[in-house]
């Protein structure tokens, strides 16, 4: 039900097929675009596990500073990114990244 109303209300998935959002695109300086730590569920049924490795790849391909944990057997929101190799991900991430200056 629930992928069904998303693509109801946003349209076609922007990952598969981009055209319909064209103007949301900008050109970014990569410089410009703050480390991320992708934390994602192999089983998440609310966004696809695609969707963070597509994310992950690009951000690669910018050079940008990424991290990536793909957490097995896990479901959105799920409680197991409360703990375990995902609280260690974000410990580390934290640490090593300076913080992003206010605006």
């Amino acid at each position: 039900m629930l992928p069904q109303l998303g693509a109801a209300l946003l349209g076609p998935d922007p990952v598969l097929d981009p055209s319909p959002f064209p103007e949301s695109y900008r050109e970014v300086d990569a410089a410009d675009i703050p480390p991320f730590l992708i934390l994602h569920g192999s089983n998440d049924s609310d966004v696809p596990v695609r969707h963070g490795l597509a994310l992950y790849d690009v951000l690669l391909r910018l050079g940008v500073d990424a991290t990536l944990l793909i957490h097995g057997d896990a479901d959105h929101g799920s409680p197991r990114f409360h703990g375990g190799p995902a609280l260690a991900a974000t410990t580390a991430f934290v640490h090593r990244t300076p913080p992003i200056p206010a605006i």
